[in-house]
C-alpha cells in the first residue's frame, strides 16, 4: 500500500513538472554597423590622416556593407569658416573583413594652429553621419627644460635601475614619448657607438594639476652597461595633449591592463568624442624636444 502511495505521488509530480515547460523563443535585437573614426591632428604635420572604418555587430553579417561604407565616405574637416574634403589615400583589406579599414588623407589647406577648434564629418553612403571637433592646446608661455635624475623604481616585486624626470610647467595633459635612445661604447673600448632602445616604458600620458609640477619614473629596460648612464644622451619628445586625447590612450592602457589579468577583469569601455559613432578625433602640440 505504501508502495502505491509513493508511486502516485511520483505520478502527480511528474504530471505538475511537465505542465510547467513551456517553449520560449528569445529575440536577439539586431544592430547596425557604426562608423569607426580615428584622427589626431597638430601644427607639426604637414598632412592631416583619418582612418575609417565600421564596427561588426555580433550575429549579423554585413560585410559587403561595411566594405563599400568605407571605401565610398565621404570625409570633410573644417575650422569653421573653410571646408576641405579629405581624398581617399588607400583601403586595407585583412583576412577578417571587419578589419578592414580606409585612410583618407591630404596636405591641409587652411592652417592647425595652436588654439584652433576643428571639425571632423564623416558620411558613409548610406546615409550615417559621424561629426566631432577638437581644439588644439596652446602651448604655455614659458617652457622649462625637465630635469632627469637617478632612481630606484619598483616593477612589480622588486626595485630596479632607473630615471625620475621632474618637470615644473602649466596645468594640462601631456604625454612623454619615443624617440628615445641610449647611446654607450662598449666596455673593450671599442670605438663602436651602439644605440640601444631603451623600451616602451618610456612612453606616459599624465596630467599635471594646480601645483604645476609632473614627476614620471622609468625603468631601463635595455641599458646592459656598467657605465653611469650618461643622461645628456637622453632623447625624447613631450606633448601638449587635449583632453580627449588623454582619456582614449588613457582608457586603451587600462583595457590593456586588465585584458592581460582576465578571466578575472572587469570590462573597459574605450572613450570615444564621435557623436554618430565610435572612436576619437584629437588634437595635440609639439612642446619641447632633446
Amino acid at each position: 500500500m505504501k508502495n502505491k502511495k509513493n508511486s502516485l505521488f511520483l505520478i502527480v509530480l511528474l504530471i505538475l513538472f511537465s505542465s510547467c515547460e513551456k517553449e520560449t523563443q528569445l529575440s536577439i535585437p539586431s544592430q547596425e554597423p557604426r562608423l569607426l573614426v580615428t584622427s589626431f591632428i597638430s601644427p607639426q604635420d604637414t598632412v592631416v590622416s583619418i582612418k575609417v572604418s565600421m564596427t561588426t555587430p555580433l550575429y549579423t553579417s554585413f560585410k559587403n556593407i561595411i566594405t563599400d561604407s568605407v571605401q565610398r565616405s565621404q570625409v570633410v574637416l573644417s575650422d569653421g569658416n573653410q571646408e576641405q574634403l579629405i581624398p581617399l589615400q588607400s583601403f586595407k583589406i585583412q583576412a577578417n573583413s571587419q578589419d578592414n579599414f580606409a585612410i583618407f588623407q591630404a596636405k591641409p589647406s587652411f592652417t592647425i594652429q595652436n588654439g584652433g577648434t576643428y571639425y571632423l564629418k564623416v558620411t558613409s553612403p548610406n546615409g550615417k553621419i559621424a561629426n566631432a571637433s577638437c581644439t588644439i592646446p596652446t602651448p604655455p608661455s614659458t617652457i622649462k627644460k625637465p630635469a632627469i635624475s637617478p632612481s630606484e623604481v619598483r616593477n612589480k616585486d622588486q626595485y630596479t635601475n632607473g630615471f625620475l624626470v621632474e618637470w615644473e610647467t602649466a596645468p594640462g595633459y601631456y604625454y612623454i614619448t619615443n624617440p628615445l635612445y641610449i647611446i654607450f661604447i662598449l666596455k673593450d673600448n671599442s670605438s663602436t657607438i651602439y644605440q640601444s632602445g631603451i623600451g616602451t616604458d618610456f612612453k606616459k600620458y599624465f596630467e599635471v594639476d594646480q601645483s604645476n609640477k609632473a614627476q614620471l619614473q622609468f625603468i631601463f629596460n635595455q641599458y646592459k652597461s656598467n657605465d653611469p648612464f650618461n643622461y645628456n644622451l637622453l632623447t625624447y619628445q613631450i606633448f601638449l595633449i587635449d583632453q580627449p586625447y588623454f582619456l582614449y590612450h588613457v582608457s586603451i592602457e587600462k583595457q590593456e591592463k586588465y585584458q592581460s589579468q582576465a578571466p578575472f577583469a572587469e570590462p573597459v569601455s574605450l572613450y570615444s568624442n564621435i557623436e554618430g559613432g565610435l572612436g576619437i578625433f584629437a588634437g595635440y602640440t609639439t612642446i619641447y624636444e632633446q
